[in-house]
């Protein structure tokens, strides 16, 4: 197992059985509910990793004791936080399409958490609509792969989509050990959201010195509170949740500003596009 732990872990110290003891001794009973659909347990054993995640991309439900199951992961399917996340790999795919065609030329994007790479699989398939060649559009990726089964199901299907991508695993402070270039633009979605305040800022003014062009694009991703996040508490999922307000009062601090935002339609989650501000 990789000797890092993962952010989006840090605070939890159950596991399901222990989740279990507490849900019974607390009499929140409804929780067992939640255990027989696959995509509740996945959340409660793995929380909110790149394979809990993607789960809310497809409809493709299942669980025990057959119908039931089924049933309750349906439900969970539909959770509005998950509706989100559908929405904002179509935001993220959107945005990455739409700076790569503005371009024109030559262009690197660094997705870094990347995750099983929905967001860089659907943007390949919009430009390809487009008719916008791909040759002079790199794609690299960096993922901390805490138990070490999520890279090798990138790779998996980046190759059945056709799309080049170089992949490592590793944190992203560690970057340069990988990759000497700057890229134009930087995703950093589904990270910030398990850092404290003072983290997200120095991460930001890492990837604004370190890593972007002197004109590249950050696109990062911020959470609000919905009515299922108390749940998340409730299964050790510690999502820090941030002032809008305040985090552009950081960008500002790390010499980036918003030049582009794109809320879900229940404001759950806002996705942001960064660029160096102008002097």
């Amino acid at each position: 197992m990789y000797s890092e732990v993962a952010k989006h872990t840090a605070g939890a110290s159950k596991n399901l059985w222990g989740l279990s003891s507490k849900f019974f001794w607390s009499f929140k009973w409804h929780y067992f509910v939640l255990m027989l659909s696959d995509y509740g347990r996945s959340a409660m054993v793995r929380k909110y990793d790149a394979v809990t995640t993607d789960r809310a991309y497809t409809p493709q439900f299942s669980g025990l004791l057959g119908p039931l199951g089924t049933f309750v992961d349906r439900i969970i399917w539909n959770y509005p936080l998950h509706q989100a996340l559908r929405e904002r790999v179509q935001n993220v795919s959107d945005i990455l399409a739409e700076l790569i065609e503005k371009n024109g030329k030559e262009i690197r994007i660094l997705s870094a958490p990347c995750g099983l790479i929905w967001d860089l699989i659907l943007t390949k398939e919009k430009l390809e609509r487009q008719g916008i060649t791909l040759s002079r559009v790199h794609f690299y990726g960096l993922d901390l792969d805490f138990n070490g089964d999520v890279l090798p199901e990138a790779r998996s299907r980046a190759e059945a989509n056709g799309l080049q991508i170089g992949l490592v695993r590793d944190n992203i402070f560690n970057i340069r050990r990988h990759y000497k270039m700057e890229f134009e633009v930087v995703n950093c979605i589904g990270l910030i959201s398990w850092m404290e305040l003072s983290e997200v800022e120095a991460l930001v003014k890492y990837i604004s010195r370190e890593i972007l062009t002197r004109d590249g694009y950050l696109v990062i991703d911020n959470f609000s509170r919905h009515e299922h996040s108390s749940i998340g508490d409730d299964l050790e999922i510690y999502t820090r949740y941030f002032d809008p307000a305040e985090l552009k009062q950081l960008f500002e601090r790390c010499g980036l500003k918003v030049i582009e935002e794109r809320t879900s339609s229940q404001g759950i989650n806002t996705v942001y596009v960064l660029r160096r501000a102008k002097t």
